[in-house]
């Protein structure tokens, strides 16, 4: 972790903290926010061991506050004098995730069908199989269903889904009126760039019809966002 801080002096105050990190376990969830899933295999825990589903490796971030105005520029000007703009700005890894088989293919039980990984095809390496596409974020090309009665060899969480950026920004002023009356405007806006955040891809591979395996049409589609779009709100205060 490093981070750099400046304290309120000439009107101006920012930060900067970066964060490198690295995660590993058997089984994670974040507090339901993010999914998770069950060991795969229940009397062999080492074969999850891999990435944590919160492992988000490197982290940025900045904020700042600017009060206007500066020194010596339109001070005592009722329209310019006691704004205030602030923003934040992150950025971020993305958040690792697991390929499926998509069924229960090992027949364990049927509550593991959701955390049965396929086979690598031989050849190929975690590295290669990420594209980045929202129709098709990673090669499905990459897996093959593992034999019935059996378990994949991919690694839990091996891949990892797209980064995370957003800003911040906010401006207010509070304008005296008289001794009595003080009136404070306030505007902010989230998601500020409009940037697109999107959510994991489908992650199942496979899908069974007849006892027959077939690639599924919408693994590694991307469906949602992880963040709503720019959002911009107003408001007025009066205090007295």
């Amino acid at each position: 972790v490093a981070s750099l801080n400046r304290r309120f002096n000439r009107n101006v105050q920012y930060g900067v903290s970066y964060t490198w990190s690295h995660c590993i376990d058997n089984s994670s969830s974040t507090s339901g926010l993010e999914g998770g899933q069950p060991i795969m295999e229940a009397y062999n825990a080492s074969r999850d061991r891999g990435n944590c589903l919160f492992d988000r490796r490197q982290n940025l971030t900045l904020n700042s506050l600017v009060a206007l105005p500066f020194k010596g520029t339109f001070v005592g000007h009722q329209i310019i004098e006691g704004w205030q703009l602030s923003g934040i700005f992150t950025a971020r890894t993305g958040q690792p995730f697991t390929p499926t088989v998509g069924f229960d293919v090992s027949g364990a039980q049927p509550s593991y069908a959701g955390s049965v990984r396929p086979d690598l095809v031989p050849g190929r390496t975690a590295d290669d199989i990420t594209k980045g596409l929202i129709s098709g974020y990673f090669d499905r090309t990459a897996f093959a269903a593992p034999a019935f009665g059996t378990f994949g060899n991919l690694g839990r969480n091996v891949l990892r889904g797209p980064g995370y950026v957003n800003l911040d920004f906010s401006m207010n002023k509070e304008t005296k009126i008289n001794e009595d009356l003080t009136i404070q405007f306030r505007a902010e806006t989230f998601n500020t760039l409009n940037h697109p955040n999107y959510a994991l891809p489908a992650t199942g591979v496979f899908t069974l019809s007849g006892g027959n395996t077939a690639y599924n049409p919408t693994a590694g589609r991307i469906t949602a966002t992880a963040a709503a779009a720019r959002q911009i709100q107003f408001a007025l205060k009066f205090i007295f």
